[in-house]
């Protein structure tokens, strides 16, 4: 079977700061690419922050359809590895936490995280009633779409974090040649005061 190479990025948090994610985003997939990287993973909520407050989060989502998207997009790399991130969607007014698979300035496909955690407020319980949490305002919906992506020949899925925690995000999408799932978390490094680049992105590749 042929060795396939997979990176994760843990990053400082960009909360409500896209062009910084961005450039992080660029700094990181070099360093990938140059060892030989094909598959890309940042964290939970990564392009827009970990945002859980409505307005904040609705401030900074984005319809994958609309064109902010597609400038966000267009400012990925042209080369180099497959990249999953997390972000914040709306979609006809609905907030998902989701994860986006892009390879070379196209967008592969989505996952939409579908086991919320507590705080993030109220969420979709998939048989149109909606749960209240901590008496938070109406935040993310959980999602229900499941895919199986593909890169070098190797078949992956996506989980988000608390997904883990239930099996039957493992068994979504899964078949006799699924053999990977990637999972992003919302688990940041801590800043450091006037820190370059590689103090703002902890990089491994395996």
């Amino acid at each position: 079977m042929k060795t396939v190479r997979i990176a994760a990025a843990q990053t400082v948090e960009f909360r409500e700061d896209i062009e910084a994610a961005l450039n992080c985003v660029a700094d990181v997939a070099a360093r990938a690419e140059s060892e030989g990287a094909a598959l890309l993973c940042f964290p939970e909520g990564f392009l827009q922050g970990y945002l859980t407050d409505e307005t904040p989060a609705r401030r900074n989502a984005l319809d994958l359809t609309s064109p902010a998207f597609e400038a966000v997009l267009n400012r990925l790399p042209k080369t180099g590895p497959m990249i999953v991130v997390g972000l914040i969607e709306v979609e006809e007014g609905r907030l998902f936490n989701t994860a986006i698979v892009v390879d070379r300035r196209i967008l592969i496909g989505r996952y939409r995280k579908a086991h919320l955690f507590n705080g993030e407020h109220i969420f979709d319980t998939g048989n149109d009633n909606k749960v209240r949490l901590f008496g938070g305002e109406n935040c993310f919906e959980a999602g229900s779409d499941s895919h199986v992506f593909e890169v070098d020949g190797l078949r992956f899925g996506i989980n988000i974090c608390y997904d883990t925690n239930f099996s039957d995000a493992a068994r979504k999408g899964s078949g006799p040649r699924r053999i990977l799932d990637r999972v992003p978390c919302q688990q940041y490094v801590p800043p450091k005061d006037g820190g370059g680049a590689q103090d703002r992105a902890q990089f491994s590749a395996g």
